[in-house]
């Protein structure tokens, strides 16, 4: 006899024990039992305190991680700190992904979305702007800021020495210096 085990994925039977455990544990044992409705006050309570806050705080943090990492590639070219940058620019990067559903009111009034998530980078105009400074003044282009241009300057080179050649290190400090304040300002408001 052929035994089938579930698609990944699937819960168990075990699982779906513990499931059912947990749900008659927090008072879900009744589905036909009315469900209070919630006062909308602490609905947005719940989601200032639990939710924003948390994230945003968060965002801020790893804001900074990533400006402090790229400082100290920029000062001392290693692969080892250009593996740290990188580290911080992924953990930056989700907890901008979490921050995405509260990307509005102060967030969006200092233009979080159009300044650090415009995608994709212009990767031809980058590779220029950042060989010399003469074409410096086109850095300032949404479509070479944001984690998108950072991520590009980054992670598309091999190895330290690339990564930091040029007006690269000039412009990806004023990258994650825009990111950390950006960032800082919306946790502090």
């Amino acid at each position: 006899m052929i035994r089938r085990h579930p698609p990944s994925g699937v819960p168990t039977g075990l699982v779906w024990l513990a499931l059912a455990g947990a749900l008659a544990a927090a008072g879900c044992s009744d589905p036909t039992a009315p469900i209070a409705p919630a006062k909308p006050q602490a609905v947005l309570s719940a989601l200032v305190n639990q939710g924003a806050v948390p994230t945003m705080t968060r965002l801020a943090k790893e804001g900074k991680t990533l400006d402090e990492t790229v400082r100290q590639l920029c000062r001392h070219p290693a692969d080892v700190e250009l593996e740290r940058a990188r580290d911080a620019w992924r953990s930056t990067y989700l907890a901008w992904r979490a921050a995405a559903p509260y990307l509005f009111g102060l967030a969006d009034e200092v233009t979080m979305k159009r300044r650090l998530g415009s995608w994709p980078v212009n990767a031809v105009v980058l590779d220029h702007a950042v060989a010399s400074d003469k074409f410096g003044h086109m850095r300032g282009a949404d479509d070479l800021r944001g984690y998108a241009a950072v991520e590009y300057l980054l992670f598309l080179p091999v190895e330290a020495g690339a990564a930091t050649a040029d007006q690269r290190c000039a412009h990806l400090t004023d990258l994650t210096r825009e990111i950390m304040d950006l960032t800082a300002g919306v946790s502090q408001r």
